[in-house]
């Protein structure tokens, strides 16, 4: 089994981002990429649909004889990971957005978090954004948009980070969501969900002056830009560039999405246009490494010497 493939899926070309940092830390494994471009993208479907295509990708995956997964799709993994790990027995790697290093870094000013609408409604993200919340802290709602899957608030849930321990609530606003400088912002047609520190909550943030709060702002389109126009992505940039517009002052990005990672370069021009710098962030280092750790946990890393390769399949 060792010798077995990894397999790495995406509804389209987003998670060769994910498979590129899989590669870099483990150059020996042999590597079977699945793009299921003809159902991309997955993050303005509903949730049954995109179900159907994750374990569709999956079973295809498994057939192939590959001994682990990697779910290379924020979104697919908010949807379909868990019952994934329940169904097969190997080994299941998803996207998370890389709120937490995004945090602790300290920033003042704004974090922007950028998702699929899809990945926003996700109870496996609303969670995560939990741990940034009190305990027994208010979830505010911005006209339903957001919302656990029993169409609730997330619960929240308090944890204690080594070092630098949060305590976050969240509001909302409307659908016509006030943006930077008190006009509406055109990048969160969805409702804007802020994350902000508790006052007095006997816990300190990264900067205790000037806390950074999380805007997050699903992108109904953004993917599927990405998608259609990847052989010449300078195509979108006066689209990307409308999208960031709202968002001067930021201070980091966090890319939710693993097809934005792909027009990374091209938020750093906006930012450096305006004169400022900018961090970003993403999840596809962690995933590789949660790769390697699960390998080496179940001894199936491979024994080979020599390079891996990589077979490129359609959905």
């Amino acid at each position: 089994m060792n010798a077995w493939p990894i397999g790495v899926f995406d509804s389209g070309a987003g998670g060769l981002s994910v498979l590129e940092a899989c590669r870099a830390l483990l150059p020996r494994e042999d590597f079977i990429y699945l793009s299921d471009a003809r159902h991309a993208p997955y993050g303005n479907k509903a949730d049954a649909e995109i179900a159907g295509r994750v374990f569709t990708c999956c079973e295809r995956l498994i057939n192939l004889n590959c001994k682990a997964i990697v779910v290379a799709c924020n979104t697919a993994t908010g949807v379909g990971i868990r019952t994934l790990r329940e169904r097969y027995e190997r080994p299941f790697v998803g996207l998370e957005p890389a709120i937490k290093p995004a945090i602790e870094a300290g920033f003042k000013g704004e974090i922007v978090l950028f998702c699929t609408e899809a990945t926003a409604r996700q109870e496996k993200f609303l969670k995560l954004l939990g741990q940034f919340q009190k305990g027994n802290g208010e979830w505010g709602m911005g006209n339903g948009d957001i919302v656990g899957a029993d169409g609730k608030p997330s619960e929240s849930v308090g944890v204690a980070v080594p070092g630098d321990p949060y305590l976050y609530s969240q509001e909302s606003q409307s659908i016509n969501n006030v943006g930077i400088g008190g006009s509406p912002s055109p990048a969160t047609p969805t409702g804007r969900n802020v994350i902000r520190p508790i006052p007095d909550s006997g816990f300190r943030t990264p900067n205790p002056e000037s806390p950074s709060p999380i805007i997050i702002s699903p992108q109904k389109n953004l993917a599927a830009l990405i998608e259609n126009h990847f052989d010449n992505l300078d195509l979108i940039r006066p689209q990307v560039y409308d999208i960031l517009s709202a968002h001067k002052n930021a201070a980091a990005i966090i890319l939710g999405c693993t097809h934005y990672v792909f027009v990374r370069e091209m938020i750093l021009d906006f930012y450096r246009e305006q004169g400022c710098e900018i961090r970003i962030f993403d999840g596809n280092a962690g995933a590789a490494r949660r790769l390697k750790s699960l390998l080496k946990q179940g001894q199936l890393l491979t024994n080979r010497k020599t390079a891996g390769g990589v077979r490129l399949i359609l959905g």
